[in-house]
């Protein structure tokens, strides 16, 4: 069958079936690259932005730590007291404030994310850390507005 086919004719033949190939081959390609971008978007809407969001989170709990220790200066018996030129008020705003904001972003992850229920686990898990905190810190708090700097 083939020797009635001219040389010219069969290079064609072959040549288009390479082309079919190839567009082939470039249309898959194209189709997985577009469900990888669909599934990254995912990925990056979800995933990164709950990311994100235990960052700022992290961040505002070690800033309120960071602002007790600074609070814990203005003790009146203590060396650093004259240092200070401010009210102990400053760190006391700045420590309702990053809590409230903390408070803000863990709402927002617990309202707004489907979990699975592994994730909720640790949510409550992280919750219950998140509360243990809240209370101390409540305790340093009441401590520093009352000027009572003593260990508890």
């Amino acid at each position: 069958m083939l020797d009635n086919i001219r040389l010219t004719r069969r290079l064609a033949m072959v040549l288009g079936a390479f082309w079919v190939a190839l567009a082939s081959i470039m249309g898959l390609t194209g189709w997985s690259l577009y469900a990888a971008s669909v599934s990254l978007e995912h990925v990056h809407d979800v995933r990164m932005n709950n990311a994100v969001r235990f960052s700022q989170m992290a961040d505002l709990v070690t800033a309120n730590r960071l602002q007790v220790l600074l609070a814990f200066q203005h003790d009146p018996s203590g060396a650093l007291f004259k240092v200070h030129e401010h009210p102990v008020d400053t760190h006391l705003v700045a420590i309702q404030k990053n809590r409230a904001e903390v408070g803000r972003l863990w709402s927002d992850y617990t309202t707004q994310t489907a979990m699975a229920s592994a994730e909720q686990e640790l949510a409550k898990a992280a919750d219950v850390a998140r509360t243990t905190w809240l209370a101390r810190l409540d305790e340093a708090v009441s401590g520093i507005q009352a000027v009572d700097f003593s260990p508890s």
